[in-house]
């Protein structure tokens, strides 16, 4: 049994072979969701009203793409390389590493790297 991630591009559909691409989120709408709800430099949010938190922007989505798919290859934004976390081990690892970052909160990486863990696991128990 193998703990293998297979990343799928989430704009042609295909696989990604390790040197084709990476996980990346924008980075100029992490800055700007954070300028919107307020966040302080150490990354934590403050506190909300009801209100507030029902017209609270969406997370910034992290995206898996071939380079040659990236509309914004030419961008900068933060990207980590698929062959940097094919495991479950890596995904952890660089779970640990983003969240001490201060603009983690603003995506939805604990989602996006969840959902993938998920399909490994269930993977593994078939």
């Amino acid at each position: 049994m193998s703990d293998i991630i297979e990343w799928t591009c989430d704009v042609c559909g295909r696989a990604i072979e390790d040197g084709e691409g990476y996980l990346t989120v924008d980075e100029s709408k992490v800055k700007e969701i954070r300028r919107q709800v307020g966040e302080s430099n150490s990354g934590y949010p403050r506190m909300y009203g009801w209100q507030e938190l029902m017209d609270r922007p969406d997370f910034v989505k992290w995206q898996a793409l071939h380079g040659a798919c990236d509309p914004r290859s030419e961008s900068g934004d933060y990207s980590i390389e698929v062959e940097r976390i094919r495991t479950a081990r890596h995904a952890l690892g660089w779970t640990l590493q983003l969240h001490g970052k201060n603009w983690t909160g603003a995506t939805d990486w604990n989602s996006f790297i969840g959902v993938r863990a998920d399909a490994t696991m269930d993977h593994l128990r078939a």
